[in-house]
């Protein structure tokens, strides 16, 4: 059975079409309440992206640490090096 509430499907796309738009916090805020809500499969790699390039790090990196450790994307390495290099202070 599916756990995750409804709203979290609709806020990854919403968070999604923000991304599309480059509007990183509006788009990191989607992407929170799809967490609060359960969460998509994809949304720890673009939640993640999203933080980072509104500048907030630390909770990306907090995301990022769930991504690698995270079987479905331990061999994506490009995607790891993308969000290392975003995730990166400074």
């Amino acid at each position: 059975a599916d756990k995750r509430k409804p709203g979290a499907h609709l806020e990854f796309q919403l968070g999604i079409g923000e991304l599309a738009s480059r509007n990183w916090s509006t788009a990191a805020r989607h992407f929170d309440r799809a967490a609060a809500a359960g969460g998509t499969a994809a949304l720890p790699p673009v939640h993640a992206y999203a933080l980072c390039r509104a500048g907030q790090h630390q909770a990306g990196q907090r995301i990022l640490g769930q991504v690698r450790g995270r079987k479905e994307f331990q061999d994506d390495a490009d995607l790891l090096a993308l969000l290392e290099r975003v995730c990166r202070r400074g």
